[in-house]
């Protein structure tokens, strides 16, 4: 078998060449949609759905989707149902919490992304509740 070689005008013929007017309208359906994942959890698709479901029935879910394990995506109806649950305190999934992150149309989504993460620490009979960023360490706050 012969490999043939082809000049670099052949190659750009055979090309195709997508424009930013061909990918806009689904960069725009995709808008109103954040990144959802359950920390120290990866629930199956259909048990992830029905939680999201409920507890944004209220807020226009339209879709949800498994983008990687443990990773969904939801789509609301509206960019302002979007916004209001990004606002809303952060949910929790069988006592672990739900990190939210608004939809980016380079879908780099890792969990990389979670440098920091607020802890409270409240233990009964302790008279103190600890809280604590990677720089602070862990801080003592009385309560």
């Amino acid at each position: 078998m012969v490999a043939e070689l082809h000049d670099q005008s052949d190659i750009q013929e055979d090309c195709v060449k997508i424009e930013m007017d061909d990918i806009q309208p689904e960069l725009d359906y995709w808008q109103s949609s954040i990144y959802c994942q359950v920390i120290g959890v990866n629930p199956p698709l259909n048990v992830a759905e029905g939680y999201f479901r409920r507890i944004w029935k209220h807020n226009g879910v339209d879709k949800i989707t498994e983008i990687r394990k443990g990773i969904f995506l939801v789509r609301f109806k509206t960019m302002e149902n979007c916004e209001k649950v990004q606002r809303e305190p952060i949910p929790y999934f069988d006592s672990k919490p739900v990190l939210i992150k608004k939809w980016t149309p380079d879908g780099d989504v890792t969990s990389r992304d979670l440098m920091t993460i607020p802890i409270w620490i409240h233990s009964i009979g302790w008279r103190k509740v600890c809280r604590g960023t990677p720089q602070q360490k862990v801080t003592f706050i009385n309560s």
